[in-house]
């Protein structure tokens, strides 16, 4: 009989380049970081024999008990961790420098056989070595620590406010073994990546918009097919209806016209910049569509309340366009939704109120 799982925080540290340290300074290194840990928690009135912790060799496990929520708990362990290890460089050398990843995740975990087990603690090994983790503390020498937390951890604390800020988190998608997962990550002090700007809905995968229509274009029956079934209005605007005969377009992939009337319901809007598209607009997630170039203008069949952005923005697009055929989704943050087709994004409306809701 196994005993019943109990839900619990599990944060997971591992340091950067342990492998590459002899083995005086390796002891040294696990000393150091046992001893910043357990001053973290003492800040937060947590006692180190309190808690679960397991020793990983270049890093430590631990699991909150039920009385320590993460959205207690995450906020201030962050900022006292980064706050220690500041402190820690001050007074030790380049070789002994500790610069950590760090993984926060909650879930359900058991006790089995003198060891702790569970889906969730999976899930936390697996976004502790996710690339673009390691990646994130790459790019950013002077940064002493990156975090990664998964969607569950980003829901119910981050964008509650309970952590660190969050549009200082960037999505991520996670590939390790036989683990997907969407994830975000945030480094102290560190700008997103310019991919994860205003304008960018999610990681960028997959042959671009233009590569797509090349290779479209090889394949002559099935065009003709798409082009027989489009307005004309619409396969002037993806470069293959006679723009002339359409008193609102403009000749040009994707086109550049000012109307943005369309003959279903939906309406034609602009990209501020490359943008992504993705099957499950709950989580951001999903299959991966086709990217939309920037200054595109597509036709939207209708819009949804999905994933909320770190803006606040939760609005995302059905795209009706050929190569998404209502299959996949933007998020309305991506576009200007106000007839623009150049400049900013900023202080653009978050969504085009005429676009009708999905399902009405």
């Amino acid at each position: 009989m196994h005993p019943d799982p109990v839900h619990h925080t599990i944060i997971a540290v591992d340091v950067a380049g342990s492998g590459s340290r002899p083995n005086r300074l390796t002891l040294q290194m696990r000393e150091d970081l046992r001893q910043i840990i357990i001053g973290v928690l003492a800040k937060q009135g947590i006692s180190w024999n309190s808690i679960h912790h397991d020793d990983t060799g270049d890093g430590l496990r631990l699991l909150l008990p039920p009385d320590q929520p993460a959205i207690r708990a995450l906020g201030p362990f962050v900022n006292e961790l980064d706050a220690a290890l500041r402190a820690h460089r001050m007074r030790a050398n380049d070789a002994a420098r500790l610069r950590l990843r760090v993984v926060a995740h909650h879930g359900l975990a058991y006790f089995d056989g003198g060891v702790w087990a569970g889906d969730a603690l999976v899930l936390a090994a697996r976004l502790l070595d996710a690339e673009p983790l390691r990646q994130a503390l790459k790019d950013n020498p002077d940064a002493n620590l990156a975090l990664i937390v998964s969607e569950a951890i980003h829901k119910d604390v981050i964008v509650n406010e309970y952590g660190p800020p969050a549009k200082a988190f960037w999505p991520v998608r996670v590939s390790v073994k036989e683990t997907r997962a969407q994830a975000w990550v945030y480094v102290p002090g560190a700008s997103a990546p310019a991919s994860h700007h205003h304008g960018s809905s999610g990681p960028r995968r997959g042959l671009d918009f233009h590569q797509k229509i090349a290779i479209a274009g090889l394949v002559v029956a099935i065009v003709g097919i798409v082009a027989a079934l489009l307005t004309n209005e619409i396969r002037c605007q993806i470069g293959l209806g006679d723009c002339k005969k359409s008193s609102s377009s403009q000749p040009g992939p994707m086109g550049s016209s000012p109307s943005p009337a369309s003959t279903s319901g939906g309406r034609f809007e602009t990209t501020g910049g490359v943008t992504h598209t993705w099957s499950d607009y709950m989580s951001g997630g999903g299959t991966a569509g086709p990217d939309i170039p920037k200054g595109a203008r597509v036709l939207v069949s209708c819009k949804i309340p999905g994933l909320r952005l770190a803006n606040g923005n939760a609005w995302w697009y059905r795209i009706a366009q050929p190569d998404w055929n209502n299959r996949f989704y933007a998020s309305a943050d991506a576009f200007y939704n106000n007839d623009q087709t150049a400049g900013p994004l900023g202080n653009t409306p978050f969504v085009d109120e005429s676009v009708p809701n999905c399902g009405a």
